[in-house]
């Protein structure tokens, strides 16, 4: 259920933006000095939430863009940015694995974005190769062309959206699989023995495989 409401709340996105959601970025606002690593740092945050204002999120993630369209507007409006990394969201988790919850005061999340199966350079800076057709899968970095549900031309049923992520037990508090297609809002189970072939072609958008087999 939290894929298939992820995956609604991404189509929703889509019809209001006219693109998917990004997948954030490295870096820092225009006119503060560019950082290649590791999140996306806004140096007058402190100084603007004090104020009562909210700093600039430009390069955050899917998780934070999608929350207006999974009801959880009150969070995505949050002004204070620490305050926003300690409300936990329970689309986020996965039942079987835990609860919501905030470790060292910040949340996490059970499921990633799929980035396709190149990406040039591990910091997405705005020196950085590529472009929409390097990244090939359908969340891409910010600060690239955005991925609509027509420039998915291996067809968005035949193509990973979101998939629950493999977790070490022993690093549940650092940060079975399924996954979201592009589609129509479905969730596909996959079994761990899959085809790795088979599996980075489900993860590209525009590689010319189509009805690819995951069972």
């Amino acid at each position: 259920n939290n894929l298939k409401q992820i995956g609604l709340g991404f189509h929703n996105y889509e019809s209001a933006n006219g693109k998917l959601i990004p997948g954030g970025r490295d870096g820092r606002p225009a006119g503060q000095p560019n950082q290649s690593c590791c999140n996306w740092n806004d140096q007058n945050a402190v100084s603007s939430n004090a104020a009562g204002q909210m700093d600039n999120r430009d390069g955050f993630n899917w998780r934070y863009y999608l929350l207006p369209y999974i009801e959880q507007e009150n969070i995505f409006r949050l002004t204070s940015r620490a305050e926003l990394y300690a409300s936990p969201v329970k689309t986020f988790f996965c039942p079987t694995r835990r609860g919501p919850e905030v470790i060292n005061g910040g949340t996490r999340c059970d499921y990633n974005g799929n980035a396709g199966s190149t990406f040039d350079n591990g910091t997405p800076t705005d020196g950085s190769a590529g472009g929409a057709n390097t990244f090939n899968g359908l969340v891409v970095r910010t600060n690239v062309a955005g991925v609509t549900i027509v420039g998915i031309t291996d067809g968005a049923s035949n193509t990973l959206l979101v998939a629950e992520k493999w977790l070490h037990p022993q690093r549940r508090a650092t940060t079975a699989f399924s996954g979201q297609d592009g589609g129509d809002g479905s969730v596909r189970s996959v079994k761990y023995s899959v085809d790795p072939v088979v599996w980075s072609a489900v993860c590209t958008r525009n590689g010319g495989e189509a009805n690819t087999n995951l069972d």
